[in-house]
């Protein structure tokens, strides 16, 4: 079973989101905020981290740069509506990472979660 870390300040995003990965063999854990997430991967393994573009971009950023200061090159996934080609350039610096652009199929969703996470 293939584990995620899902960081999602919504908390109907958080739980909309479990329930459309767990039937697909994705194992969810999800936390609402960077503090939250930096404990859990402190103290449990996972294939990757996943989170949502905010409308702040600078704490979308403050996240990323958080979680590889840790040293971790877990892959990160960010889900978007609305990626601007800065944008894109500006997340490229945290590598390994993917953009995954709203709307999406769940059949497109999790066929790409499990291209990232090797499965």
């Amino acid at each position: 079973m293939k584990r995620i870390l899902l960081i999602e300040p919504g908390f109907y995003q958080r739980v909309d989101l479990e329930d459309t990965l767990s039937p697909h063999s994705f194992q969810v854990t999800s936390v609402k905020d960077r503090f939250s997430a930096l404990m859990k991967l402190k103290s449990q393994v996972f294939n990757m981290i996943m989170t949502s573009m905010r409308e702040d971009i600078k704490e979308l950023m403050f996240l990323l740069k958080s979680l590889r200061d840790t040293g971790t090159t877990i892959p990160i996934v960010v889900l978007s509506t609305t990626p601007t080609a800065e944008t894109v350039q500006r997340l490229s610096r945290f590598q390994p990472i993917e953009i995954i652009v709203q709307p999406y199929s769940i059949k497109q969703l999790v066929q790409r979660l499990d291209q990232i996470s090797g499965g």
